[in-house]
């Protein structure tokens, strides 16, 4: 018993056997038969099945096939998906031992989509977004490139946000960059001369005031 998944359609190929051949499929929505003619084909629309390929012997009834041998998948220039199954139905003392007797191609109806290419912002990362960044290069802002922290309410994340509760050290500013090495010269500028109070009383009528 082969377990399938996806919607799928099975097309009998070939049937070389003295027992009449079916394909029995299990859904959870109930069980389909297909007849093993060659040409008859069965859509399958479950997500989730499994096939079984089963043979009847006279007198007996329905018997599972001894051996089912699935092929890799292969898919087309089109994008869809096949695989070929064989199967022995029993094994004959002396008898050919490959798997002709029940042949089956199972194919897609619907190509496969390719994955979505990711977004500029998502190739980036969140370190070039916009808004306040930690450490860890989580992203605190709360404009409109910003990313919410996971775990973190958003009252948090604003209070988080403020000047005041960005840890500061030795060489970073309170806005959370890094102090230079070196600090620039402050610039010379000239300084007035300072002018001398004027002198009182004698001192000042000895020296002409």
């Amino acid at each position: 018993m082969l377990r399938m998944n996806g919607p799928l359609r099975i097309t009998v190929l070939d049937k070389d056997a003295y027992f009449e051949q079916r394909a029995v499929v299990r859904t959870p929505y109930g069980t389909l038969v297909l007849e093993g003619r060659i040409g008859a084909s069965l859509d399958v629309r479950a997500d989730e099945w499994e096939l079984e390929l089963q043979h009847c012997v006279p007198g007996v009834g329905w018997r599972p096939n001894v051996r089912v041998l699935p092929y890799p998948w292969q898919t087309t220039g089109d994008g869809l998906r096949s695989r070929i199954v064989r199967s022995k139905d029993c094994d004959w003392p002396q008898g050919d031992p490959t798997e002709r007797n029940f042949i089956l191609r199972l194919s897609a109806t619907v190509a496969e989509r390719p994955l979505a290419a990711p977004s500029a912002a998502d190739a980036v990362g969140p370190a070039t977004r916009g808004g306040l960044r930690t450490s860890s290069g989580a992203d605190l802002g709360t404009g409109a490139g910003s990313v919410p922290v996971p775990g973190v309410r958003a009252g948090e994340v604003l209070r988080g946000a403020s000047a005041d509760a960005i840890p500061t050290g030795a060489d970073r500013l309170p806005t959370g960059r890094v102090a230079p090495a070196v600090w620039p010269a402050p610039t010379a500028r000239a300084v007035p001369a300072e002018r001398t109070a004027p002198m009182a009383g004698a001192e000042g009528w000895a020296r002409g005031w």
